[in-house]
């Protein structure tokens, strides 16, 4: 019974959060590290109690964007509340069941949502649990969003309130937690009235009333922020205009032979550059000659953007040149620049080539570019010479105040990588512990055969090398990218340093916060060439430490805060019916609900999979379910064609469905299709979207999708696929032998699944697809 589990200890303040939660709906704003886990955590316990009582069957949902975060805050509510666990093994009194759902690597969402009464979960896959209907609101009891200021455009949060909460007849209480409820604290001078209209907007979305309370010093940490100036190097380095010429020469007309003469990077066993043969000429038109080039100046420009035009220094110059020479490893065919946004799953570019020809050339400009790095002989990290200012005064900065435990922030994740390896290098290995973290994907300059990529092993295998105790005289590093910015906690970690600059408050505040430890610092490296940055910087600083202070001002007085009265139901269910599709079973029940913010995404479902896995181990398939192999994309040039095509609005848009494959036929003559109507939108995004949930609507009442906007048919055709893929047949050593090669994406596939994408297409899907969670 409830009286047999020990009481959680509650400070004062948490113990009055939880009160108000258990009476409305909730906006808890406290400072990071105060706590508001563990209130969501009593709250948690308290709903789990009282539906246990009524016997709803009604579940709980925490929702926590990021993998990693929402990992942690499963371990602290088990953690927090005794009854909850994974797998419950009580045998008096209540025992509930947690669920973990984080994507590929957790627990089945089906599964989860079947058997758990308290799910731990991304936004997304939420979502997509509504939008599939898996699970209905009304079917939940308590709605916990952390990190809640995710509520605006067309974030996850905001569609899950607006098309799923409010239409509710019966909605859930929700509990809201935020540590920065106003954007852009750090551009604007703290001011009352701004902050209250700010904050009565994020009331009115979450239906929550916001409630504060000030907070001990003692108890929170908080980090001491301090200034770190660097200089600026006059000019790049001799190796980084070297790298620089390496990589325009292998493809340019033999302007740049002078140039070279003089950095003396000619001599034996330099080929010159890669010419195209009058075989290769036969081959490919001069247009995809050219295309080819501008991918890779595309390429070029990547690097030069990850190292900052020489800001990272030549070493890093050097090796990100190295990692493109390893992306175009054997048998590449088509050449593609890597988006370096640290997003989950980002927008694949266009991929340019596909044909032996085009294999043939980028071997060619690959050895070229090989040779010549190998001449140019880059001297080690611990070489001044081959870093910069900036990477200089951080090394110095470490060695100085030695910290037991450091996070570095930097937000691409090539440049992620290559500051892991220069600090590995420059560092005393026998003093020093470096690691990096980015969220999964792939991690390099271009697509190609070499191109590595970032695991959530690796991910957690970071994570705990940095969580787990230093030795004596041991320090430790962990570069990461901004999947650690929110709610990660590491008690010990006791400097932070911001590399290259947090572009809002809130990112700010959030990396502020991952430095716990009692006198931790947060350190902004600045620019000290430039005479307004250090005045910039400490202005920043100031203005984030006033909107702090006029936060408790207005919110921790106990006045008791009253929301923006929410829209109806009702209305918001008319609403709905003009933003989304809501589909209906046979008998007339109600089944799934799509937004229409998120049909495109729904129509990449449809015709392509981009993170197929045919057996564990093997890498990812992309795959086209388009019959005519016309390679659906999301994107204008693709599929859907936006009209006028002058850019001048109002617009309309004419959306062309291919056939589709690997699904029940739709029937004789319903596909191909090509929609057009007269509806016009203010914007591109606005007609497109319009478009995509039109063509959704249309598959619907063709049968492709059925009332839960599933695929008809398409998990078992998977399924037979995967087991063609999987089938040995031959002799034992055959069998050995094709699995040592690690092809099995080619071995056994249909030739008319394999994606090959044309040149003109475009980039696909949106940035933060979290792919496939059901088991």
């Amino acid at each position: 019974s409830r009286e047999d589990m020990p009481p959680v200890a509650l400070r004062d303040y948490q113990s009055a959060a939880v009160e108000e939660a258990a009476q409305r709906n909730l906006l808890v704003v406290l400072p990071t590290n105060a706590g508001k886990t563990i209130i969501s955590a009593k709250a948690i316990e308290n709903v789990l109690y009282a539906e246990n009582e009524r016997g709803s069957g009604k579940k709980i949902v925490f929702l926590a964007p990021g993998r990693a975060l929402a990992v942690q805050q499963a371990r602290v509510l088990e953690e927090q509340i005794g009854p909850l666990q994974e797998e419950p093994t009580s045998v008096g009194g209540a025992a509930w069941r947690l669920g973990l759902v984080v994507g590929m690597g957790g627990l089945g969402l089906r599964e989860a949502v079947r058997s758990r009464q308290v799910l731990v979960m991304t936004p997304q896959l939420f979502e997509k649990a509504l939008i599939h209907a898996m699970l209905r609101m009304e079917g939940v009891a308590l709605l916990v969003l952390d990190e809640a200021h995710h509520m605006r455009g067309n974030d996850r949060y905001a569609t899950i309130m607006k098309y799923f909460y409010l239409p509710c007849g019966e909605r859930p209480r929700v509990l809201a937690l935020t540590a920065s409820p106003v954007e852009k604290a750090h551009m604007v001078e703290p001011d009352a009235a701004t902050f209250r209209t700010e904050l009565a907007e994020l009331e009115g979305r979450l239906d929550c009333a916001a409630w504060s309370r000030r907070v001990p010093p003692s108890v929170v940490p908080h980090a001491l922020p301090q200034l770190l100036p660097f200089g600026r190097a006059a000019a790049p380095s001799e190796l980084v205009d070297g790298v620089r010429r390496g990589l325009a020469r292998v493809w340019d007309d033999g302007t740049a032979a002078e140039a070279e003469e003089d950095m003396g990077l000619r001599g034996e066993g330099v080929t010159g550059a890669a010419r195209v043969t009058p075989e290769m000429e036969a081959a490919l038109e001069g247009k995809e000659v050219e295309a080819l080039r501008a991918a890779w100046g595309q390429c070029v420009d990547k690097i030069d953007s990850i190292c900052g035009g020489g800001e990272l220094g030549g070493w890093a110059y050097y090796h990100a040149a190295l990692m493109l020479v390893r992306d175009l490893g054997k048998g590449t065919s088509a050449l593609s620049p890597c988006e370096e946004r640290d997003e989950a799953w980002p927008a694949r570019r266009a991929a340019v080539g596909g044909s032996m020809a085009h294999a043939e050339l980028l071997s060619k400009w690959r050895r070229e570019l090989q040779e010549r790095l190998e001449r140019l002989r880059c001297p080690p990290a611990t070489d001044p010479a081959s870093a910069s200012p900036k990477l200089l005064a951080l090394v110095q900065h470490l060695r100085e105040t030695r910290p037991a435990k450091c996070i570095v922030f930097i937000t691409r994740r090539a440049a992620c990588r290559l500051l892991h390896g220069f600090l590995s290098a420059a560092l005393d290995v026998g003093c020093w512990e470096v690691c990096w973290a980015c969220r999964e994907g792939p991690v390099a300059i271009a697509r190609g055969r070499g191109s590595e990529g970032y695991s959530e092993r690796q991910f957690d295998a970071a994570l705990d090398a940095f969580r787990g105790e230093a030795g004596p005289g041991r320090h430790k590093v962990l570069v990461c990218t901004s999947v650690l910015e929110e709610g990660i906690d590491v008690p010990s970690c006791d400097a932070v340093i911001d590399f290259d600059g947090a572009t809002t408050s809130q990112r700010r505040q959030q990396r502020m916060g991952r430095a716990r430890a009692q006198n931790a610092r947060f350190v902004e490296m600045i620019d000290c060439s430039d005479e307004g940055e250090r005045a910039k910087a400490e202005a920043r600083i100031a203005r984030l430490q006033g909107w702090q202070e006029l936060t408790v001002k207005e919110l921790g007085g106990g006045a008791r805060r009253l929301p923006p009265a929410p829209q109806s139901a009702e209305a918001a269910a008319s609403e709905l019916m003009k933003r989304a599709i809501c589909a209906t079973a046979p008998d007339g029940r109600p089944c799934g609900v799509l937004p229409m913010a998120r049909s495109r995404e729904l129509l990449a479902d449809v015709y392509c999979d981009s993170r197929l896995v045919l057996e564990g181990g093997d890498p990812e398939v992309e795959l086209d379910f388009t019959a005519d192999g016309s390679h659906f994309t999301a994107k204008e040039g693709g599929q859907f064609l936006v009209l006028p095509r002058d850019g001048t609005g109002p617009f309309r848009c004419q959306l062309t469905l291919p056939g589709v494959l690997l699904c029940r036929p739709p029937g004789e003559g319903r596909l191909p299709k090509t929609l057009d109507w007269t509806d016009e939108f203010a914007t591109k995004g606005g007609a497109k979207e319009r478009a995509a949930m039109e063509g959704v609507r249309y598959l619907l009442d063709i049968g492709v999708l059925d009332a839960h906007f599933e695929i008809v048919g398409r998990a078992a055709a998977l399924s037979q696929l995967r087991e063609r893929a999987s089938g040995r047949q031959g002799s034992t050593r055959a069998n050995r032998r094709q699995l040592a090669k690690k092809e099995p994406v080619v071995r056994d596939l249909p030739a008319c699944l394999l994606r090959q994408e044309p040149a003109n297409a475009e980039a696909e899907g949106e940035a933060e697809r979290e792919g496939p969670s059901a088991a």
